[in-house]
């Protein structure tokens, strides 16, 4: 059974009017693989949101977050917007030291 999620009318406008954006720019990043995917897979209550953050913290990567999950037929965009939104630069952690006495 599929579960019916509430989006609003003009998400799924938007989603459908970038459709054919986001197929142009896969096509032209297509030969990119040099970089391979990161999967983090944790039980729950196990850490792996913690990894997760460090790992964005850290790197200047690409996340799946709450804004680019909006844009499931134009994943690219919806990642582009995220980062518009929360810059890379942004998004280290802080105030994270560790004290060694």
């Amino acid at each position: 059974m599929r579960k019916k999620y509430n989006v609003r009318p003009e998400i799924i406008k938007l989603n459908r009017a970038l459709r054919r954006l986001e197929s142009a720019t896969v096509k032209k990043h297509e030969g990119n693989k040099s970089i391979p995917p990161i999967f983090i897979i944790g039980a729950p209550r196990a850490g792996a949101t913690l990894v997760n953050q460090i790992i964005a913290s850290a790197f200047k990567i690409a996340y799946i977050d709450n804004i680019s999950t909006k844009f499931w037929e134009a994943p690219s965009y919806g990642l582009m917007l995220s980062n518009e939104i929360t810059p890379f630069e942004s998004r280290v952690i802080k105030n994270i030291l560790l004290h060694l006495d």
